[in-house]
């Protein structure tokens, strides 16, 4: 939590439980969490995905 007025950021609590907990446990294990992105996939070049492999 960052309070501007007083300069100071202070961590929360790691949730324990619910869409959070699952959410950081993705994180924590090397996920990127984006808001409003359902799949995305990552490629080294254009032609990996010219490949057949991600065409559809």
């Amino acid at each position: 939590m960052a309070d501007i007025d007083a300069g100071t950021i202070t961590p929360l609590q790691t949730p324990v439980s619910g869409a959070l907990k699952e959410a950081d446990d993705l994180r924590a294990g090397g996920a990127v969490i984006v808001k409003n992105v359902n799949l995305a996939v990552g490629v080294s070049s254009t032609k990996a995905v010219a490949g057949g492999f991600l065409e559809g």
